[in-house]
């Protein structure tokens, strides 16, 4: 009984579709019968003149031009250009006939118009849009797929959950099942059509999804044969599922995209279906990179519309191979060629050549200028996102395995800059593997090879060692090679950007050695001068070479990147002799290289050149608060710390003096040299006050907390400078602003509180009255403050750097007064010091008044009247119940003359200038 029921099952499950397949042919006929009598009986009908709708010509000029500009932006242009037409698409002609003088006319007339609106008009719908749109036209096709797919399915289970037949019976019934319907579905293409050939419509998509839903049940029968009854193994399954997938190509060359995508899709799940005990998956890349050049392939040829198959094949081969790597990290070489292979692939295929030649924008130009320029096309784009993801992948390989991640990098930029010397469109590419090339060495650790000092400690530090740091530096002097070898080629090349990338190149790979791995200890001082000596020499060849070659159609960029050859090699000899001398090499070489942009700059009237002045001042403000730092400019040698603190402030200020003849041209490198020049003397002269003070120790901690804080403060006011002034980077400058006034504001509280003579008495004041400790601690600050409120025009900063300087007179008469060990406010405040305070703020006070009178300036005189109403509160609050004797009649009696003294000399000046509207009272 269980037998007969499967049987009838199996019965009604295949024969039920068959017969709604059946039927629908059917009706398709009768439908293609009737209109084709209805047609004719329309074409016998007469056509009135006054039709408001027109009829459409078998051939319309629109069409035509549309057809142009689909083959211009879509054909390829390689040896694939003949087989990119579809096979089963049929071209009709027309018999040939004599149009009227004024159909023609009027057909000329109405091309233009549509001709131009094809080639502006917006973009169709998206993918989402177009699937959308399709599902809520085909449901039941959809529903349909589902159904059969889900039949086949269920058939497999049926017979694991009753035991109805043997488990091959099972199994080869639903793969029967499923080639019934693949076979159906490609009757139905060949004698009805899928949609693309006239008649056709009624079968649109059936034969899709019959096809479709007979490869998802033999999906499901080789998993249940692998799964449910054990009657093969991962290696035989995962063969079938590979076989069903080309079938699924295959015949998704004739169906449509959608069985392509179906067998990629299916490729690509299998091996994480199926897994396996094998502990090399070696092989897997090898397989992925194998599905993509299957699906890239067939899209190139057929090239479906939006080309979403490509980029289906496109995220299979780098999904895929990153996966396994995250399975087999020791697979990685494989995993390193199969990149290789995925890139050049993506290179070539979707544009339909053997040696790339993509033309249009770039994707960085089109990032910068999107609102005025087209999007670049497909090829572009997948080109783009498989370099960048290979990129980021050597980055990630570097982790363990530094020089394969480092040659990745490098093979990925030969593919770009010289397999692709062809394609305009790919040359911006070529950063991608070179920052990544970079990133390695300032992010990645590997253990250092020289033995420590001492072979009983363990290793302290991290960086490549010496053979690494060779080999990439090696890497880079060819990637230098290769971007000047490209610079001399013109169309498509843009020539200028590849000079730059051989100018600068090898030397930032040695700043990131220099800075992350402290490759001149590791290597050795006299080696790393050799070396940057060797790229010197390669710059000075670049120079040379440049200035012999055929000129540009603008002179400028000749000049331009001779110039900075040449630049480069005098920035690298002050550096190689400055190793030779000690840390300050670096600091004053980018110095010397922003002198001599500055100087190119003017002589041979190249403004380019003064951002070179621009991006170095944030690097030397670098080197002197963070590495080497503070700290080594307190301690370092000190010759060394001369020429590195005055030898940039006069590098800078030399600088100025040579954009001030290039104005308007050089206004924000004359602005950034001049702040710079400004700031970095200022941090040259506080760092050495601070060294005298440390080295006589007189040094009570609040000297130079202040000292830092208006070098801080100072590196914060010319950063609002340059943002006044417009000077670009506007971002970094902000960040550096607030970071740096933040941390000067946070030395200044602290030496209010925590350091202040009043508050501490291990804090004590060096030097004598007015000329110690306090006048750099409080009243620098104070003065900088007040100089840059005005400035600014910033009464917050003003009124601070006023406290400030209120707070340094206090605590200078109570120095003078009590001596330095008697400074702490526990001490208490004698008569003599009461009456002391009340004479100076009477004096203040005074003097504001009548220089305030003098200028006719309201704001001193108004702060002089508030400084007599602080003295007559003081006197009248405090020093009436505080003082005693003579003290009290002292106090009392100055304020009085003092008093009537301003009363005398504001009548005066009235009698004089006239009265006042802005009088303060």
């Amino acid at each position: 009984m269980e037998v007969l029921l499967g049987i009838v099952a199996f019965a009604f499950i295949v024969g039920f579709p068959v017969a709604v397949i059946v039927l629908m042919v059917q009706v398709a006929r009768q439908r293609r019968r009737l209109t084709d009598l209805e047609a004719r009986v329309a074409a016998l009908a007469p056509i009135p003149q006054s039709a408001s709708r027109p009829v459409r010509s078998p051939d319309p000029a629109p069409t035509i031009a549309e057809a142009e500009v689909d083959e211009a932006a879509e054909t390829p242009a390689g040896p694939w250009r003949a087989a990119s037409q579809e096979p089963d698409r049929v071209i009709r002609s027309e018999p040939a006939s004599e149009p009227a003088p004024e159909a023609t006319a009027s057909r000329q007339m109405d091309s233009a118009p549509q001709v131009e609106a094809c080639t502006t008009a917006p973009q169709g719908p998206g993918l989402w849009q177009r699937l959308t749109d399709w599902l809520s036209r085909n449901w039941f096709l959809a529903a349909a797929a589902a159904s059969l797919g889900l039949a086949g399915i269920f058939l497999v289970q049926y017979g694991a959950e009753r035991g109805v037949f043997p488990p091959v019976v099972r199994v080869l019934s639903a793969l029967a099942f499923g080639t019934a319907l693949v076979i159906v579905g490609e009757v139905v293409r060949r004698r009805y059509g899928d949609g693309t050939e006239e008649g056709a419509t009624l079968t649109a998509s059936i034969p899709s999804v019959l096809s479709g839903a007979g490869l998802v049940t033999a999906y499901a029968a080789i998993l249940g044969a692998i799964h449910l009854y054990g009657l093969i193994g991962p290696g035989p399954g995962l063969a079938g599922i590979v076989a069903v997938s080309l079938l699924s190509v295959l015949l998704g060359w004739f169906h449509g995209p959608v069985l392509v995508a179906t067998g990629l899709l299916g490729g690509a799940l299998s091996p994480f279906v199926f897994g396996g005990a094998s502990d090399d998956l070696s092989l897997l890349h090898g397989y992925y990179a194998a599905l993509t050049m299957i699906g890239l392939g067939v899209d190139a040829v057929r090239r479906w519309s939006g080309r979403w198959v490509s980029w289906l094949a496109l995220a299979v081969g780098l999904g895929g191979t990153a996966l396994i790597h995250a399975a087999d990290p020791d697979a990685a070489p494989a995993y390193a060629i199969a990149l290789g292979v995925i890139v050049l692939l993506a290179l070539c295929f979707p544009d339909g050549r053997i040696v790339p030649a993509h033309r249009g924008r770039m994707v960085l130009e089109w990032t910068a200028r999107r609102q005025r320029m087209r999007r670049p096309g497909p090829p572009v784009l997948m080109a783009f996102v498989a370099v960048a993801v290979a990129s980021g992948a050597s980055f990630w390989l570097a982790d363990r395995m530094l020089m394969l991640g480092a040659g990745l990098a490098f093979v990925l930029y030969l593919m770009v800059a010289l397999y692709g010397r062809e394609a305009r469109a790919l040359q911006d590419m070529a950063l991608l593997p070179v920052a990544a090339l970079i990133a390695m060495v300032t992010h990645m650790r590997v253990p250092v090879v020289l033995p420590p000092a001492d072979p009983a400690m363990p290793l302290q530090g991290w960086a490549p060692g010496t053979g690494q740091m060779a080999a990439l530096l090696a890497l880079a002097a060819l990637v230098s090679a290769a971007a000047f070898r490209r610079s001399l080629d013109r169309f498509p090349t843009w020539p200028l950007p590849w000079a730059i990338g051989a100018v600068v190149t090898l030397p930032a790979m040695g700043l990131a050695l220099h800075l992350e791995a402290d490759a001149p200890r590791v290597m050795g001082a006299f080696t790393w001068a050799l070396i940057a000596m060797g790229a010197a020499a390669a710059a000075t060849a670049m120079a040379l070479l440049w200035a012999r070659a055929p000129a540009f159609p603008d002179r400028r960029e000749d000049r331009l990147r001779v110039a900075l050859a040449g630049l480069m090699a005098l920035a690298l000899i002050g550096y190689g002799l400055g190793w030779l001398v000690g840390e300050t090499a670096l600091t004053i070489s980018v110095a010397g290289l922003a002198f001599g942009s500055a100087w190119i700059a003017r002589r041979q009237d190249l403004p380019e050149m003064g951002w070179f002045v621009i991006l170095s001042a944030p690097f030397i403000g670098w080197r002197l608060t963070v590495d080497p730092g503070v700290f080594w400019h307190l301690d370092g040698p000190l010759i060394e710390v001369l020429v590195s603190m005055f030898g940039v402030a006069i590098l800078f200020g030399l600088a100025r003096q040579q954009l001030a003849g290039g104005r308007p041209k050089t206004s924000a490198a004359f602005d950034v040299a001049e702040t710079s020049a400004l700031a970095f003397l200022g941090y040259a002269v506080g760092m050495s006050l601070l060294r005298v003070l440390r080295e006589v120790d007189s040094d009570g901690g609040h000297a130079s907390l202040g000292i830092l804080a208006t070098v801080l403060l100072l590196f914060a006011a010319a950063q609002i400078e340059l943002l006044r002034r417009g000077a670009g980077l506007r971002f970094l400058r902000i960040a550096m602003a607030g970071a740096f006034a933040l941390a000067g504001f946070a030395m200044l509280v602290f030496g209010l509180t925590v350091s202040s003579p009043l508050t501490s008495r291990f804090a004590l004041v060096a030097g004598p009255p007015i000329l110690n400790t306090l006048l750099p601690a409080y009243l620098l600050p104070g003065l900088l403050l007040i100089g840059a409120g005005r400035r600014f025009g910033w009464r917050i900063l003003t009124g601070a750097g006023a406290v400030l300087a209120g707070f340094w007179a206090i605590l200078t008469l109570r120095h003078a007064i009590r001596g330095s060990a008697a400074m702490e406010i526990g001490s208490g405040i004698s008569s003599a010091e009461m009456v002391v305070y009340t004479a100076a703020l009477i004096v203040l006070g005074a003097v504001l008044f009548w220089y305030g009178l003098a200028r006719q300036s309201p704001g001193l005189r108004r702060a002089g009247s508030v400084a007599i109403g602080l003295t007559i509160a003081k006197v009248f609050l405090i020093d009436a119940a505080a003082l005693g004797g003579l003290f009290r009649v002292f106090a009392f009696l100055a304020l009085g003359v003092a008093l009537i003294g301003l009363t005398w000399l504001d009548r005066w000046a009235t009698a004089r200038l006239g009265p006042r509207g802005d009088d303060p009272g």
